[in-house]
């Protein structure tokens, strides 16, 4: 059954749509160095990094009203298409300013958008039994294109073309996904379930340490995505390429082989090695300032990512109602954004007053610290659920 789920042509479609999706994004970890180029130190780096975070937490509410009562593939043509312009402005710009913060503002828009519609989209047609495996599999088009667009993205900066071919080519991948996009099928519509705001998803008893657990992680994405790049350049290190190759690596291995022990042994009971993998594998940057710190802490932080990232969303999803998979997948997608937009400027001011390793460690602690909250909001869930009548929704455990 499992098997047949993946030859479908629209898992195909979904899948090559997203990876080329991700190939843009995987580019832009080169965006803080561009940013060091025209001058930011790393508080203004950090904030001009989080503005897309901003404009994405402020667009998720109305995403996921869009996408739960109209359509799931509108909202992956549209955002695509404004990534495109976003990057290929970047392209044009050569100074900091309001430019530069107004394309970055319409990045994170196109992505928010595209984002929480790939994911939705997916968690649609994947069914319940086997929901952590398919997103984890389908997660392989976001992480395969971390092995190949930094490494691409340093030959394209050591020829003549610089960062501008960088945001050239970005564009020119988003282009590929808006192509796709309009060959894929119809997914998600509202037929008859009720579907709940915003506010009240993310409120509910049930998902609320799920909430929690995101924004954990995503303290670990930012630190990771945002300031390794910045790290090597000014350590003088290297490049990013080895590092996210192997996180990717690690990561699609785990996917390719492993994806299917969450569903077996319960996602909850996966978390706690998962985000305890990425906090080692953050340390460890910081721990080990060397090329091979870069590579042993990228593939720790890489199997950290493939274990955590498809259960957590697996288990929002499942806990969500028929007709609010889309606004709960948005407030997921919005929880990076919200760490992107507050933990940038917080981790930059840390890197300038403390250097790079204390902030790499202080958030390796942070995420540990959560993690033990989490399991521990998670035991104390299923003690309440279990004392209520037995229609109370029970969380996929």
């Amino acid at each position: 059954m499992f098997r047949q789920f993946l030859a479908t042509k629209w898992f195909a479609l979904i899948f090559l749509a997203s990876l080329a999706s991700e190939l843009t994004n995987s580019l832009l970890v080169h965006f803080p160095g561009y940013l060091l180029d025209l001058g930011a130190d790393e508080v203004r780096l950090g904030t001009i990094v989080g503005v897309s975070g901003l404009a994405s937490i402020v667009v998720r509410p109305w995403i996921g009203k869009v996408m739960d009562q109209k359509s799931r593939r509108l909202m992956i043509r549209i955002g695509t298409g404004i990534v495109v312009v976003a990057t290929f402005s970047y392209a044009f710009i050569d100074q900091l300013g309001p430019a530069v913060v107004g394309a970055r503002l319409l990045q994170g828009i196109g992505q928010a958008m595209s984002m929480t519609a790939f994911w939705t989209y997916i968690a649609d047609r994947t069914p319940v039994r086997f929901r952590s495996q398919g997103i984890a599999l389908f997660g392989i088009s976001g992480l395969a294109p971390l092995g190949i667009a930094p490494a691409l993205g340093d030959r394209i900066l050591a020829s003549a073309w610089g960062y501008r071919g960088i945001f050239l080519m970005a564009a020119a991948f988003s282009l590929v996904a808006l192509i796709l996009a309009f060959f894929l099928e119809r997914s998600g519509v509202n037929t008859g379930a009720t579907t709940t705001g915003f506010l009240e998803v993310l409120r509910r008893p049930t998902l609320r340490p799920v909430w929690f657990v995101t924004l954990i992680l995503s303290l670990g994405f930012t630190a990771a995505f945002v300031f390794v790049k910045t790290y090597v350049t000014t350590s003088g290190l290297g490049t990013i390429g080895p590092f996210f190759a192997t996180y990717a690596l690690v990561a699609v291995t785990w996917r390719l082989t492993l994806a299917w022990v969450p569903d077996r042994v319960g996602p909850t009971r996966m978390l706690g090695p998962g985000l305890a993998a990425y906090a080692l594998g953050v340390a460890l940057v910081g721990i080990l300032p060397l090329p091979e710190g870069l590579l042993i802490g990228g593939a720790i932080t890489g199997l950290g990512h493939g274990i955590s990232f498809p259960v957590v969303l697996s288990l929002a999803t499942s806990r969500a109602a028929q007709g609010e998979r889309g606004t709960t997948t948005a407030i997921f997608t919005a929880l990076f954004d919200l760490s992107l937009f507050g933990a940038s400027p917080l981790l930059g001011w840390i890197i300038r007053e403390f250097g790079y390793q204390f902030m790499f460690v202080a958030t390796a602690i942070v995420v540990m610290a959560g993690m033990v909250v989490f399991l521990m909001a998670e035991k104390r869930l299923v003690i309440d659920l279990i004392d209520e009548p037995a229609t109370a929704p029970v969380p996929h455990v």
